[in-house]
């Protein structure tokens, strides 16, 4: 590693120059995160095989890339820059909420009894809670965050607060 400068001012310059660093190469794997489609035509009569191989396949490469992205993102909190913690905490949201809407808009296949469409959805819907709890965290991390380092009305934050309205918590039943 590099040594960090000895000045306070050139130690936040050096800090920020790596956080933003470590964004962008990460920003460059979101990019085609973000063009993961879901199998199209699933087709759980006819083709059941071929079409469980393909979407077992989505949800490796949805969740391989995802934990990638996510521990990028995490690596960006040790460089010390606040600004850009706020944005790797958005990013990390960003990817969080992607997978899960990824899941969530699935398709039910084609040839499904409507019992076994609810059971599928109700699979789907399974899944996509961990990742969407995950996306609710992190974007109140964010704008918990923001407002403790005093950032409260900086952009990122208030898009972390704009998304966090879209997840909120769940309550109980009954």
């Amino acid at each position: 590693g590099v040594t960090p400068p000895a000045d306070d001012r050139t130690r936040q310059v050096f800090a920020e120059a790596i956080a933003r660093a470590q964004v962008q190469l990460a920003d460059a794997q979101l990019e085609g995160f973000l063009t993961l489609e879901v199998p199209a035509q699933l087709d759980l009569t006819k083709a059941r095989a071929l079409s469980e191989t393909a979407f077992k396949l989505f949800y490796t490469q949805l969740s391989t890339d995802g934990a990638r992205l996510l521990q990028s993102y995490a690596e960006v909190k040790k460089a010390g820059d606040p600004r850009w913690t706020l944005m790797a905490a958005a990013r990390s949201g960003m990817v969080s909420e992607t997978a899960s809407n990824a899941l969530t808009r699935t398709a039910a296949p084609a040839g499904l009894s409507t019992e076994q469409r609810t059971a599928y959805c109700g699979a789907l819907d399974s899944f996509s809670a961990e990742p969407r709890n995950m996306a609710r965290a992190t974007y109140a991390y964010c704008v918990e965050k923001g407002a403790e380092q005093g950032l409260s009305d900086e952009p990122i934050v208030s898009f972390c607060r704009d998304r966090l309205a879209l997840y909120p918590e769940p309550t109980e039943a009954g």
